[in-house]
């Protein structure tokens, strides 16, 4: 029993076909199915492109899919206002422009299928334990207590876009890392691949290189993503030549400064400080007080790490409101960090730092 596992596509179309064909040059027709842990959009364009590839698998091979925050917080409230006749609230001069054009590239079907799958799931392969499908961490304590009782230990996971394996309490929790936005300061795209062997699941992630020039291209060639999405297109070229996720660095460092300051750009030295890397990047703090600890191993080794729970949760913060100077600075200091990074060899698939959420 072998079974592909893939997140965090999103809409990496270039990534996600060589990933594809990677796959089918190692193993061939070993195949036994696909697990798919969310945000297959909303970034690059293609998502549409990649549900069509979804398509073509599901003819072959079993597959299982659950919703990603893509999906859940963009594609299912597009989708309602549209059934609604009405328009989202969404500005193409702001972060929520890519998943606008995303969106309306999508067919009808596309979207209510996105819409309505579930936020996690349990796969049952008859012969084999059963795994649980989550894309972001943490698990609630109610599921958990029902993952116990059903005797299940294994917990597939995505949303942080680095490959991982890691005991959390009683469970082992693996993430394959992302195919379109990988996080690890290595290009390319990773993805898992599980086998049932001696009555237990081993687990492995793969790094496939892809057309990155390609990918860069169809970037540039959507005037509106590169001219009015608030600086996106220009980070998603530089997310694809560093291996980094720059959108979320910048996004981070756009909301630090907005928290800091609300003054004249002028008056202030914003080249400084910008937000820790890998720090503030992702929801992966619940309202329990859980937060994870983990120490990144790069590249296509994976080891296990321990996950750890602490109690003081986070803190309710006010939302501060965002000018376009704001967002140009974010944009230049983020770009400056990453050659910084690159010109300091930190990045090429070393490990950058201890990470801790």
């Amino acid at each position: 029993m072998r079974l592909i596992v893939l997140g965090d596509i999103h809409g990496n179309i270039e990534a996600f076909n060589s990933v594809i064909e990677d796959v089918f040059h190692k193993y061939g027709k070993q195949i036994d199915g696909f697990i798919f842990l969310g945000d297959y959009c909303c970034d690059f364009l293609e998502g549409k492109e990649c549900l069509e590839v979804m398509d073509l698998l599901k003819e072959t091979f079993p597959i299982y899919v659950i919703s990603g925050n893509r999906e859940t917080g963009m594609v299912r409230k597009y989708y309602e206002a549209k059934r609604a006749g009405k328009q989202v609230d969404w500005s193409i001069e702001t972060t929520m422009g890519p998943p606008l054009l995303s969106c309306e590239r999508m067919t009808e079907e596309q979207l209510k299928y996105l819409s309505t799958l579930e936020e996690s799931k349990i796969v049952s392969i008859p012969g084999t334990d059963a795994i649980y499908l989550q894309h972001k961490m943490p698990i609630e304590e109610e599921m958990r207590k029902k993952l116990k009782e059903k005797n299940i230990k294994i917990v597939l996971t995505a949303h942080v876009h680095e490959s991982h394996i890691g005991e959390y309490g009683d469970f082992t929790l693996f993430n394959p890392g992302s195919v379109g936005l990988t996080d690890t300061g290595k290009v390319g795209a990773s993805y898992g691949v599980m086998e049932w062997k001696n009555q237990h699941w081993l687990m492995q992630v793969h790094t496939a290189n892809y057309n990155y020039e390609a990918a860069i291209h169809r970037v540039l060639e959507n005037p509106i993503l590169m001219q009015k999405c608030e600086h996106w297109g220009e980070l998603l070229i530089a997310s694809v030549q560093y291996g980094v996720n720059a959108t979320s660095m910048y996004a981070a460092e756009k909301t630090r400064i907005a928290k800091l300051y609300s003054e004249n750009p002028n008056s202030c030295d914003f080249s400084i400080g910008i937000s820790p890397f890998g720090q503030n990047r992702y929801g992966n703090v619940g309202a329990n007080g859980e937060h994870l600890t983990e120490n990144i191993i790069l590249g296509d080794t994976i080891t296990k790490k321990r996950y750890r729970t602490i109690e003081n949760g986070p803190k309710e913060e006010k939302k501060a409101p965002v000018a376009k100077w704001m967002c140009d600075i974010a944009y230049q200091n983020t770009q400056t960090y990453l050659k910084d990074l690159k010109e300091k060899n930190i990045l090429e698939g070393t490990v950058h730092m201890e990470r801790k959420f």
